[in-house]
């Protein structure tokens, strides 16, 4: 981003304020936007599909976790749509752990693995 002239700021514990993204956004004659969302910016406990909710898996404690709500990324986001398009869009570290241990648990039986 640097050698295409654009500024960025890096995450830290209080989430951006709309003010400051509208400004970015603003400041760059950005109209549309490309989003990619890494959840692992959620906090673990507010939603559930995230890598440091892995079953059997004690709570990480050498690496950090995200502390943000689901409501509050939301909020963001629709407060970035209304500043510009958003024409793509990608999330990351999707992890549906009981999505993936039902689907384990019922390949175990034989109408679903003949």
């Amino acid at each position: 981003m640097k050698e295409l002239g654009i500024a960025y700021t890096i995450q830290g514990v209080e989430l951006l304020s709309n003010d400051v993204i509208g400004q970015w956004i603003t400041a760059h004659g950005f109209t549309a936007l490309a989003v990619h969302w890494d959840l692992d910016v959620l906090h673990p406990d507010s939603f559930h599909s995230l890598y440091f909710n892995e079953p059997g898996v004690p709570r990480f404690t050498g690496s950090s976790h995200g502390i943000y709500s689901l409501e509050q990324i939301t909020s963001m986001l629709r407060s970035v749509q209304d500043m510009a398009d958003i024409v793509g869009f990608t999330v990351a570290e999707y992890l549906p752990w009981d999505a993936i241990q039902l689907r384990q648990s019922l390949g175990l039986l034989s109408i679903f693995s003949e």
